[in-house]
């Protein structure tokens, strides 16, 4: 069974303000299968981390429905809440967690929290994202469908050259087509206000969700 390793990284300049994403999709010997990063308008940090995790999710299930997926953060929040150790009070962030679920069981996902310093390439993305009010995408997932292609007449499956590292010059391609919001909109309004200090790029997590609150046994 397939199995990929996602970094995902969300930040927004003013929370709310202009957000954006970021995630880098791997397999299990570390080689880059994609890259992606979107602009989703006006948002609250919470949304942009959470619309990470889903668009990777939604990625893989397109390629790979059955595959295994471990998910890496450096928000505690998106980490405990999708774990379902911590309860989702936000009602937007209810529906984007729904949305993960849709698109790959929970029994096939593990989230898994890193340090920011861990977490850079997704970062980089998600800032870039920011900076140019655009999207963009390297790379791709080897689909099951790719696997069949692969098999040889008794079975046996031939090696595949799916996995892709970043370019020398480090330039990323334009996307294919644009992110859709969690509403399905450009502009992203109604999320309540985040307490709390700002570090410039991205605003803390959601106020009174940034403790354990842990759902009944």
């Amino acid at each position: 069974m397939t199995h990929f390793l996602v970094n995902t990284d969300g930040g927004s300049r003013g929370n709310p303000g202009p957000a954006g994403f970021g995630f880098v999709v791997t397999d299990d010997r570390g080689g880059v299968l994609l890259e992606r990063a979107g602009f989703l308008g006006r948002a609250t940090n919470n949304v942009a981390e959470y619309m990470a995790v889903v668009v990777a999710l939604e990625e893989i299930a397109a390629a790979d429905p059955s595959a295994r997926v471990t998910v890496r953060a450096d928000s505690k929040l998106v980490v405990e809440q999708l774990s379902g150790r911590w309860k989702i009070k936000n009602a937007e962030l209810q529906q984007l967690a729904l949305r993960a679920k849709r698109a790959i069981p929970p029994a096939q996902v593990r989230y898994s929290w890193v340090p920011r310093a861990e977490n850079a390439a997704a970062d980089a993305l998600a800032n870039r994202a920011m900076d140019t009010s655009a999207g963009v995408t390297r790379g791709r997932l080897p689909s099951s469908s790719d696997d069949d292609a692969h098999r040889s007449p008794d079975g046996a499956t031939q090696p595949s050259s799916g996995a892709t590292h970043p370019s020398s010059d480090g330039d990323a391609h334009p996307s294919s087509g644009d992110i859709t919001s969690p509403r399905g909109d450009a502009e992203l309004g109604g999320e309540p206000a985040v307490v709390g200090e700002s570090d410039g790029r991205r605003g803390v997590e959601e106020s009174g969700e940034d403790h354990p609150h842990r759902t009944p046994d």
